[in-house]
């Protein structure tokens, strides 16, 4: 086998790229390993009674609730939801939204990671409270994405306040949560 031939050096090539970017993504979302599951299940346990509490401080009333993004789909494996929740982390931070991830996604990547979400996450009542009321009505906006990145996302007022914008497909660029370490 001859190992110096081009198709080789692709192959190579892409594997590097491809551990350079799950690297990066590591990096960005500052996850550390959780080292056992009794670790993990404590944590969920003050995470979600701290969560509750600054609920009620952060969001009292509809009119604080600006715009929300979000993620309902579990499309992909972990890489996947890795940068999917990235992505919406980033677009919430720019825009100033606050963010709603699925229980179920959250869960999964709590059993690898430790994530903390807290300043811009929601509770499920909070955001079912704000898609069910019909005195205050909100936008829905549904952006499907393979592998590509969105300038349009980038721009002032790219996501509108009283828009809840859902994040669909493969994510998977780190420009949408580059800024923020």
């Amino acid at each position: 086998m001859d190992f110096s031939s081009g198709k080789y050096n692709t192959i190579l090539l892409r594997s590097v790229i491809m551990i350079i970017i799950i690297l990066i993504s590591f990096y960005i979302m500052k996850i550390k390993f959780v080292p056992s599951i009794n670790v993990i299940i404590s944590k969920n346990q003050n995470i979600v009674k701290s969560q509750n509490i600054s609920l009620g401080q952060n969001i009292s009333s509809e009119q604080k609730m600006a715009c929300v993004v979000y993620i309902q789909d579990r499309l992909g494996r972990l890489g996947n939801r890795m940068f999917l929740v990235a992505s919406a982390y980033g677009l919430a931070r720019l825009h100033s939204c606050h963010l709603y991830i699925e229980l179920e996604i959250i869960n999964e990547l709590k059993s690898v990671f430790i994530l903390d979400l807290s300043p811009l996450l929601i509770s499920s009542s909070t955001f079912n409270s704000f898609t069910s009321n019909s005195s205050k009505s909100m936008t829905r906006i549904s952006q499907s994405v393979v592998c590509d990145y969105i300038t349009t996302l980038t721009r002032p007022n790219a996501i509108p306040s009283g828009t809840i914008f859902e994040l669909v497909g493969y994510w998977q660029s780190y420009l949408h949560f580059a800024k923020y370490d």
